[in-house]
């Protein structure tokens, strides 16, 4: 008798763990990859960074000086992400102030009217209109 509960307790605690695993892997296959995450954010209409530099038309000079900002703020960020004598709450001050100054500097390169259709295309993708939607109001 002792040895019928050991085997059922065993059957039944293998057949849970049989479950919570498929159910992980399905969970993980049904997830994106972290990095498209970035590429698009949760709740907008799929419109990534790429898509809005290409929606306003940059010159190559242009492309040239982004480049090179996002360069030089990439060098930045990886100094503050080493910089042990920072604590965590200091790392999250400059790299905030990093990325005031990433929108500072692509304001400044950007013309006027590419300004304006940034910040259309920005209000646009948090309202998660469709691409064919922000077409047809231009």
């Amino acid at each position: 008798m002792n040895d019928m509960k050991k085997w059922l307790t065993l059957t039944a605690l293998f057949c849970a763990i049989t479950v919570i695993s498929t159910a992980q892997i399905q969970r993980k296959r049904n997830n994106p990859p972290a990095d498209s995450a970035i590429a698009a954010p949760a709740g907008s209409n799929g419109m990534n960074r790429k898509d809005m530099l290409r929606e306003l038309n940059l010159s190559k000079a242009q492309m040239q000086q982004l480049k090179e900002s996002r360069q030089s703020l990439k060098a930045k960020k990886e100094a503050i992400d080493a910089d042990d004598k920072l604590s965590p709450e200091e790392k999250q001050q400059q790299l905030k102030g990093l990325r005031k100054e990433q929108a500072q500097t692509m304001m400044r390169i950007l013309t006027p009217e590419q300004r304006q259709k940034l910040m259309q295309l920005r209000q646009q993708n948090k309202a998660g209109k469709p691409m064919d939607e922000m077409d047809n109001q231009q």
